[in-house]
């Protein structure tokens, strides 16, 4: 949202779910100029992370994953035009390899740079980094 509050053309790709946060994650990416056309909303609830420190500053997440667990190969296939008018592809580690590895094909294809943050490290995360142009 960062960026599209500085007014860079954003748009989001993946899913949400149909509880009370999934309305309120689809209204802050609609207040914040964040295009919308390629979420999904999925049945159930939404995902969270839990941030744990403990006394002497080691710290811990906690990860329930939520929608973004089901997003899939078709839904960055499905959103082709817009990964490929991407200047900058940003991939997350909670979405899964295959549609992380599918999304980075099609935007660097076209010349994305892809910038991969691979949290919550968990399998999968070392080819999410081989994927990337720079990771943060």
């Amino acid at each position: 949202m960062a960026v599209a509050r500085l007014g860079a053309q954003v748009a989001l790709v993946g899913l949400v779910c149909d509880d009370a946060c999934g309305d309120a994650l689809l209204g802050g990416l609609e207040r914040n100029g964040v295009g919308r056309a390629h979420v999904g909303r999925v049945a159930g609830p939404s995902g969270l992370a839990l941030c744990q420190v403990a006394d002497d500053g080691s710290s811990a997440i906690v990860v329930v994953p939520g929608a973004n667990a089901l997003v899939a190969v078709e839904h960055a296939e499905r959103a082709v035009a817009a990964l490929r008018d991407a200047d900058v592809l940003l991939l997350q580690g909670e979405v899964p390899v295959a549609a992380c590895r599918r999304a980075a094909e099609l935007a660097r294809a076209a010349g994305a740079l892809v910038v991969v943050n691979p949290a919550p490290v968990g399998p999968g995360s070392a080819e999410l980094v081989g994927l990337a142009s720079l990771v943060v």
